[in-house]
């Protein structure tokens, strides 16, 4: 998170813009970050930047999985996803960061 909203405040600030309104995330539904994780992150660290009260959407990020039973591939929607089909366990195939910055709206 860090990262990401220090990206956008550089982004903002070589815009000339005076606040950043809106932040869009995407994160990976097979990782360890959460939605609520995100928004709590983003309070705590926005706080007194330009980017304090905008609105954060944060969207999953499409991710699949290759079955080590059956071999075939799956769409993953969380951490402890099996296959569909044989119920065995998969590797997911994308490499998909946990939290990416997607977009920012500003004011100027």
């Amino acid at each position: 998170m860090t990262s990401a909203l220090n990206q956008a405040i550089v982004a903002a600030n070589d815009a000339g813009a005076r606040r950043i309104e809106r932040l869009t995330f995407r994160y990976s539904p097979a990782g360890h970050v959460t939605p609520e994780v995100i928004q709590t992150l983003f309070v705590a660290m926005s706080s007194g930047t330009i980017a304090e009260g905008a609105h954060l959407v944060v969207e999953p990020q499409a991710q699949s999985a290759h079955c080590l039973r059956c071999e075939q591939t799956f769409p993953v929607a969380g951490p402890a996803d099996s296959c569909p089909i044989c119920h065995g366990p998969g590797i997911a195939l994308n490499n998909v960061p946990e939290l990416m910055l997607e977009s920012i709206d500003v004011v100027d």
